[in-house]
Formats: structure tokens, C-alpha cells, sequence
């Protein structure tokens, strides 16, 4: 019997805080053994109290099925079932008692529905069963298409844009000595990385008395997913010497509270980092105005390293995201980040903080600068990012 509309709405509305942590790639339980499913069809979980979704997840990777449905299942979902292909999406959904899908919308086997069909197959057959459609940077173009397809929302997988870049300056790092320190660090982001799947190939361009500049590429599978070059110096006597003025926030770190994270809402990397907002609005809140000024840190209690600070810079979304109403895509294209301090030897619990900024926006890309500050309130790096946006 299909779901009622009640139902379905109450399954999509969970959904918007449950359904992306399938994008977290949690480990989770094992499947339990198929009975009486469609054929191709795996089962997670175990019954759930009434009112919790009942899933069923359509996606062409045997490890994007298994991890997503594992971080739905902790999240609080029951997953009915498990499909390779739509083909048999809409009996599965009928026959299984499925309040919600969560799918691809770049499903890729020959022969089977696209996530656009898919959508607009369940609008026609099914249309009490809301679907979500799980979207990587490179295909948000399509949203809007999916939209009108008849899916309920587009769920952004995010890029690991300082992550990336953490990871590529660790590599460069192997051929460049530590006196030489980071200066800058120029990354184009060519395409979305997934985890756990990247090769890097790193190389030094050229050796000077002061600089050392580096250059590596990191793959995911055959792809190039961003292209990074790194300039390392040593210190050299000049008269030229400016930093950029130090800036209070209007609030202390202490009469402030942790971002909650939120499945389907926050890019999945923010699971790993503490926020605080100080200043500004959220993303999705509709405000007119873009500075923020936010509270970071890690939440791993390892000691800080160079390449730490890297990825705690790029932590927060575009303050371009406040502007919209509701969640939308912004992708990083290209990202320079200059250091003009090197002191890293803070407590890990220490509070950095970001300070952000639009400097310019226009048709659909947008500009920003950030300044990064340590925990004494000294600004230490300047940051740079070209990003595209979709809404």
C-alpha cells in the first residue's frame, strides 16, 4: 500500500536532517541477508519505531550503497533496500512499504533510469514517495531539471576543497625542506574528489637560493581533481613589513554556540571541525549583507601542523550562501592562500578564527577574500577563492 501524504511529508521533512549523512561515508553495520526482495536488492537495518523513514537507495556503486546506507541507518533511517538500478525502483517502493528514496542523480549503468527519469518515473507512479537525489558539484547544474523531474530535493555532495589542498601541500612537503616555509599555495579544484581514491604525483619546478617552488596533481582514479602549486622561502632581510590590522569580533567565543551539524544542510567535511558563528548570518537565511567572522577549530586533538591550518582555513562555506533563501550548490574553482605567519605550535582545543568577505558577484560567480586569525587574534594568512554558484 502506498504511503500516505501525511506520511511522505513527515519522511521528507526527517529526511532533510538524516538523508545526507549517507554523504558522511560512515562505516556502519553490515547488511543483513536479502529475503523476499527484488533481485539486486540489499537490506540494512532493522524495523524502526512508526513514523521513522523507511528508505530505499538507488545507487550504481556498490561502495556509495554500502556507506550510505550505513550513516542513514545511525542517522535513524530504516533502509528497506538497496538497488543497483531505478529499473525496479517504483515496485520495490510499492512492494517494500518505502516512505522515501534517496538516489544518484548520475546513475550510470546502461539501460538503466537516470536519476532525472527516476524522478519523474515516482511523480507519475508513485507520487506519495518524495525523492532525493544525491548530486556531485559537476552535475548541480542539473537541480533545477531535477526539480522539475519531480524530485523533492538535490542533496550537494561537497568538494574537500581545504582538504585537498592539505593533502597536496603534505605531498609537496616530502621534497621540500622545512626551512623553506609555505608561503602560498595556488589550487585549481578541475573536478570533485572522492575520499579515499586519490593518487598524487608531486614535483619541484625549481630550486632558488630563498624559494622552492612545487608543483603536484591530485588524481581521483583517471581524472586530474585539482592541480596545486606550492612556494616555499626562507626568511631574508628586508625593510618592507605589513600585516593586515587586527580586528576584534563582536562577540566572544565563549557567549557563543557550536554550529550544529546538519545532514543534507552542511558540507560533509564540517563534521570534522568545531563553529562558531560570531558574526553574520548562516547560509540559507536570506540575508542582504555577506561578512562573517566565525570560531574554528579542529576537532581531531592531534597537534597542529602546517598543513592543519590549511585545511581549518577553507572549513566554512562562502558567505555567499546567506544570500539564498534555501540550501544551494557552491563549488571552489580556484583558491590562493598566502601565509605570513608560521606559529602552528597552539593547543589543539585552541579557537582560530575566519573572517570572510564578497569582494565581488556576478552571474553565478563570486569572489571573496578571508583573512585568518590565530588564537591570540593575530592575523596570519590571506586567503583568495574563486567560486561558482548555482541558485
Amino acid at each position: 500500500m502506498a504511503p500516505s501524504p501525511t506520511s511522505s511529508t513527515a519522511a521528507a521533512t526527517a529526511l532533510d536532517h538524516l538523508a545526507a549523512s549517507a554523504l558522511a561515508a560512515l562505516e556502519g553495520d553490515d547488511p543483513d541477508p536479502a529475503m523476499d526482495e527484488p533481485a539486486g536488492a540489499e537490506r540494512h537495518g532493522r524495523p524502526r519505531a512508526p513514523g521513522t523513514p523507511r528508505v530505499l537507495l538507488v545507487d550504481s556503486a556498490v561502495d556509495g550503497r554500502t556507506a550510505i546506507a550505513a550513516a542513514l541507518v545511525k542517522g535513524g533511517s530504516e533502509v528497506v533496500a538497496a538497488l543497483r538500478t531505478g529499473i525496479t525502483a517504483a515496485y520495490a517502493a510499492r512492494t517494500l512499504g518505502a516512505t522515501v528514496v534517496v538516489a544518484d542523480l548520475n546513475l550510470r549503468p546502461a539501460g538503466a533510469l537516470s536519476g532525472l527519469a527516476l524522478a519523474a518515473t515516482f511523480l507519475k507512479d508513485c507520487p506519495g514517495v518524495p525523492v532525493l537525489l544525491v548530486a556531485t558539484p559537476e552535475h548541480a547544474h542539473l537541480a533545477g531539471r531535477a526539480i522539475v523531474a519531480g524530485a523533492r530535493r538535490v542533496l550537494p555532495k561537497s568538494d574537500l576543497g581545504g582538504l585537498v589542498a592539505a593533502a597536496g601541500n603534505e605531498a609537496l612537503r616530502q621534497l621540500v625542506p622545512r626551512d623553506r616555509l609555505l608561503r602560498s599555495l595556488q589550487i585549481t579544484f578541475v573536478a570533485p574528489a572522492a575520499r579515499g581514491t586519490w593518487r598524487i604525483e608531486a614535483r619541484v619546478l625549481r630550486v632558488g637560493k630563498a624559494v622552492t617552488l612545487a608543483h603536484c596533481e591530485v588524481h581521483d582514479k583517471d581524472q586530474v581533481a585539482a592541480t596545486i602549486v606550492g612556494v616555499y622561502g626562507m626568511a631574508r632581510p628586508s625593510a618592507v613589513r605589513a600585516r593586515p590590522q587586527r580586528v576584534s569580533a563582536a562577540r566572544k567565543i565563549d557567549e557563543l554556540r557550536d554550529v550544529r551539524y546538519q545532514p543534507g544542510v552542511s558540507p560533509t567535511f564540517a563534521q570534522h571541525f568545531d563553529i562558531r558563528w560570531a558574526e553574520g548570518l548562516r547560509p540559507f537565511t536570506a540575508s542582504p549583507q555577506t561578512p562573517t567572522k566565525a570560531y574554528i577549530r579542529h576537532r581531531d586533538p592531534s597537534p597542529l601542523t602546517e598543513s592543519h591550518v590549511v585545511a581549518l582555513v577553507d572549513c566554512i562555506p562562502t558567505p555567499a550562501l546567506s544570500m539564498f533563501t534555501a540550501p544551494a550548490q557552491a563549488s571552489s574553482l580556484v583558491w590562493t592562500l598566502e601565509l605570513f605567519e608560521h606559529r602552528f605550535d597552539f593547543p589543539p582545543d585552541a579557537w582560530w578564527r575566519i573572517d570572510s568577505d564578497l569582494d565581488a558577484a556576478s552571474d553565478g560567480y563570486v569572489s571573496q577574500t578571508s583573512v585568518m586569525n590565530d588564537p591570540t587574534g593575530t592575523p596570519i594568512a590571506l586567503s583568495r577563492q574563486l567560486f561558482a554558484v548555482f541558485g
